[in-house]
């Protein structure tokens, strides 16, 4: 019941991001990519208070891509979707085939390499159960990953 409600929240809170930015196009794995490299470039310049502020504050946003930054151990530290979920450890969360997305980008960020986590997840303005990739990237000497997702 916890994992649907989390879901149940996780779709709520995705549905807030506005539909507009849907009319300009989905964004690609290569943006997601280039979106989160400019979030570690602004961390290295202005360190990670500034930046998490930043993220939350959706200064980063570009149409359906939002980064986000979790620590390892899957607690959610920036968010550019919703600041409502920051606090929270999100790696109990499944998605509908029983995979837990966050578990999955942790293994990949304790790797210290980047690479993409798949699963499915509520699209935010379809509403509907999509394939979604997530390009994670761990920074280095942090405790943390820098990510940023692309419905396929």
């Amino acid at each position: 019941m916890k994992r649907v409600m989390i879901a149940a929240a996780a779709l709520t809170l995705a549905a807030s991001f506005a539909a507009p930015a849907y009319a300009a196009g989905q964004g690609t794995r290569e943006e997601a990519i280039a979106l989160v490299k400019k979030v570690e470039e602004r961390l290295k310049t202005d360190g990670p208070e500034k930046t998490f502020a930043a993220i939350t504050a959706k200064e980063f946003n570009d149409r359906d891509l939002y980064p986000f930054v979790n620590e390892i151990d899957g607690v959610l530290l920036a968010n550019g979707l919703s600041a409502a979920m920051i606090g929270k450890n999100l790696t109990a969360v499944k998605d509908p085939n029983g995979k837990s997305p966050g578990e999955e980008m942790n293994a990949i960020a304790k790797t210290g390499n980047p690479g993409w986590a798949d699963f499915y997840w509520p699209d935010p303005v379809t509403k509907k159960i999509e394939s979604k990739s997530v390009y994670v990237d761990p920074v280095a000497g942090a405790n943390y990953f820098v990510a940023v997702g692309v419905y396929n």
